[in-house]
């Protein structure tokens, strides 16, 4: 929804001379089937406890798995079906080793998935 602007350029336009962002702007949300997104950790690094958020935008089967840097599954924190919204688990590593882990959520046990590092300090 580009509307043509009368104010000069520099006068709050977007950048393009004569042009701005129409008031009536209105954003539709796409609906992506079987889409996730894997949020950052928080904290990162962390000691003792991280939470790890995430957001299904789908009803689905989720599945949220810690890795170690070899690929070896360490645990999985969460596998079940999920209604869409956005969600937040808490994770304690206290008896791992200090290091870099991954954190890999899919959907529906296909291979559509978001994974991000974390890293644990002792």
């Amino acid at each position: 929804n580009w509307a043509q602007s009368t104010r000069p350029f520099g006068g709050g336009d977007l950048g393009t001379p004569g042009f701005g962002v129409d008031d009536s702007l209105s954003v539709n949300p796409l609906t992506v089937p079987n889409q996730v997104v894997l949020l950052n950790n928080y904290p990162n690094p962390f000691n003792g406890k991280t939470r790890i958020e995430f957001r299904v935008f789908t009803a689905a089967q989720i599945k949220l798995v810690i890795y170690n840097l070899v690929g070896q599954e360490v645990v999985v924190l969460q596998d079940q079906y999920l209604e869409p919204g956005e969600y937040s688990i808490a994770w304690g590593a206290n008896n791992l080793s200090t290091g870099i882990y991954l954190v890999r959520l899919t959907i529906d046990d296909v291979n559509l998935a978001a994974a991000r590092k974390i890293l644990f300090l002792k």
